[in-house]
């Protein structure tokens, strides 16, 4: 009987994360288990930390961040604004320096008090709250109440030239508009409001403008479709069985909305009028969110690395302390358990991501510099990647590896663990491999005492022991101030039946 091996490449690792099958189930692209990793390339990588913005936190260490905003006027000035507790803050050019400019406006403090904002020529605009009357910010002295007689309303977005207002306390189903080209007329020619299925009993949550002529509004269940050609605006009923589970529980991106239903399960528009689903790979994972919390789920899109972040409370929190993302590109899911303990977030013009915390702070998220999370009492990331149990069925139903091979960047001070198991048991054994150059990198060694070596990818062989029906690996480093990036593992395995077979591994087997 003659001996021989096979290769076993996994080159392909853009499936996500896949919580709700079996595990031997799933395909080789996706992970059974992930947290803080975002997919490059066909590979991935541990994702960057996050940076402190203020180093002075708004109000009090206790104090959640309730609006965030950013505008950048005519003149040229950009401003990163904020609400905390019942305290407006600037910060001129995004010096980091939060200053107060609230002067005699009223807001109601409260985790749960949200504010909504739209910019309008050089004026922001704030609408939420407890609700409390809205706003107005010209980049100029202290904020000052928007004038007219504006409804003191929850939520707000624009449109053709107009403001429209949503859902008050004496009417919550009521959607308003201003006039033609005046945020501050509510009342003139061309102004109006009209009621949305008043008699459901549900209040109207958020409307969402899909080019220059329609927007989209939805409740907790149903969905209506409002012309906005001339007005008084009529409104269509779209869907009575579909809708969203809070004001904020959405985001538009490329003309589609993506938004989260009242059981915690992400649809998107198509066409206009219909709806998709999304694949269930992940729905263990949104049933650990908090059933109460589910309508305050937070939406925000990430064009960087074309993610959508919706911020949920998991286990018994009564405050976000996830994000569970939904990579656009590769159409999977990812999990950050840690450093997204935010109630609010937005997206400055050069498509930076911010998040405004529960301690008066803001946070800029995936900065570049950093790989340690410095809104966590603890800094480090806790990073990994675990594939599906996998077989090879040449081998006689036992699986006998040799080795494993990783392919992965060069890093300046990384070492990753290497854990494997066998019929389904995890880490098993466990190996730390290095990601360090053979020489050292430039600016880290001293001139004419260090030898360089180059910066790129390199492989690094981990030999194994053990056997088994399946097999799984699982790559991890939870070290503070490091990164990785791994392409492909390459898993030698033994056997008495076959002679030198490679098998490749980049699609869904």
């Amino acid at each position: 009987m003659s001996t021989g091996t096979t290769t076993l490449e996994l080159l392909d690792f853009t499936g996500g994360l896949n919580t709700s099958d079996p595990d031997f189930l799933v395909p080789l692209n996706k992970a059974v288990a992930l947290q803080n990793i975002n997919i490059v390339g066909k590979g991935f990588e541990k994702r960057r930390g996050n940076h402190t913005f203020n180093a002075t936190e708004m109000v009090s260490t206790s104090t959640p961040v309730t609006g965030l905003g950013y505008i950048k006027i005519s003149a040229g000035t950009e401003f990163l604004t904020a609400i905390a507790g019942t305290k407006f803050f600037k910060s001129d050019s995004l010096d980091g320096t939060m200053d107060d400019v609230t002067g005699a406006i009223t807001i109601t403090t409260g985790a749960n008090n949200l504010w909504s904002y739209v910019n309008y020529n050089d004026l922001q605009i704030w609408f939420g709250g407890a609700p409390d009357a809205p706003f107005k910010y010209s980049g100029t002295g202290n904020i000052a109440a928007l004038g007219g007689t504006p409804p003191t309303a929850k939520n707000i977005f624009s449109s053709s030239n107009r403001l429209f207002a949503i859902c008050t306390a004496a009417n919550p189903s009521r959607i308003a508009w201003s006039v033609l080209a005046n945020p501050e007329d509510w009342t003139g020619a061309g102004s109006g409001s009209q009621d949305v299925q008043k008699l459901d009993g549900e209040e109207l949550l958020f409307g969402v403008p899909i080019g220059a002529d329609a927007a989209i509004l939805f409740k907790n269940s149903s969905t209506h479709l409002m012309p906005l050609t001339k007005a008084p605006f009529p409104v269509y009923t779209l869907q009575g069985r579909v809708g969203a589970a809070g004001r904020f529980s959405y985001v538009f991106v490329d003309g589609v909305i993506y938004f989260i239903t009242p059981t915690g399960r992400m649809k998107a528009t198509s066409n206009g009028v219909d709806f998709v689903d999304f694949p269930d790979d992940v729905d263990s994972l949104w049933d650990t969110v908090k059933v109460s919390r589910i309508p305050y789920t937070r939406g925000i899109y990430y064009e960087k690395l074309r993610q959508i972040h919706w911020l949920v409370s998991t286990g018994t929190s009564d405050t976000h302390n996830a994000s569970i993302i939904w990579d656009i590109k590769n159409k999977a899911w990812l999990y950050h358990p840690q450093g997204f303990k935010a109630n609010i977030a937005c997206i400055i013009q050069n498509k930076r991501l911010f998040t405004g915390h529960y301690n008066g702070k803001i946070f800029e998220q995936d900065y570049s510099t950093s790989d340690a999370d410095v809104s966590e009492e603890t800094t480090a990331i806790d990073s990994y990647w675990q594939t599906p149990s996998f077989k090879e069925t040449s081998m006689g139903g036992i699986i006998h590896p040799y080795w494993i091979d990783i392919i992965a960047n060069k890093e300046t001070a990384t070492s990753i663990t290497i854990g494997y198991g066998f019929n389904f048991g995890q880490n098993e054994k466990t190996s730390s491999v290095s990601l360090m150059g053979t020489g050292m990198l430039w600016d880290v060694g001293l001139w004419d005492v260090g030898i360089w070596g180059s910066v790129g990818s390199l492989r690094k062989r981990v030999h194994t022991a053990g056997r088994g029906e399946n097999m799984n690996i699982r790559i991890r480093n939870s070290t503070v101030d490091q990164h990785f990036t791994i392409h492909g593992l390459s898993i030698r395995i033994g056997s008495n039946q076959s002679s030198g077979k490679i098998k490749t591994v980049t699609a869904k087997e």
